[in-house]
């Protein structure tokens, strides 16, 4: 609910693929113009790598939300060296807490081991 919610009451659009999944979300990035942010799973980062060529990885969104599966360090690396410009933020949280409840934002140049860390309680939560 989140998702659609704050980007609709802060004057943004939400867009959504009618194909769904990572070939949609490919097809969305093909369009000009890039995104904000985009809300994704993990899996979804190394698929786009190979569907998308490096200048259309670079200009798809300012920032990623990833979530809902472990994010490994590697998938983070290649990302940033092909979108340099853009924020990895790792998104943790169980259903009972509306999803994310804590984050790990990850910018180029920021070491990152194996497994990136879930992160910090958002704000006004405790872990």
């Amino acid at each position: 609910m989140t998702s659609v919610l704050v980007p609709l009451v802060s004057g943004s659009a939400v867009v959504a693929s009618e194909a769904g999944g990572a070939e949609g979300l490919a097809e969305l990035i093909r369009e000009p113009g890039g995104f904000g942010l985009v809300k994704a799973v993990p899996a979804h980062l190394p698929l786009l790598v190979e569907m998308l060529d490096d200048a259309q990885v670079a200009s798809s969104a300012r920032t990623w939300v990833v979530g809902g599966e472990a994010l490994q360090g590697g998938v983070v690396r290649d990302w940033l060296s092909r979108a340099p410009e853009s924020v990895i933020v790792n998104e943790y949280g169980p259903t009972e807490t509306v999803v994310g409840c804590c984050v790990f934002e990850i910018s180029a140049g920021q070491e990152v081991g194996e497994s990136v860390p879930i992160g910090r309680p958002i704000a006004n939560t405790r872990l």
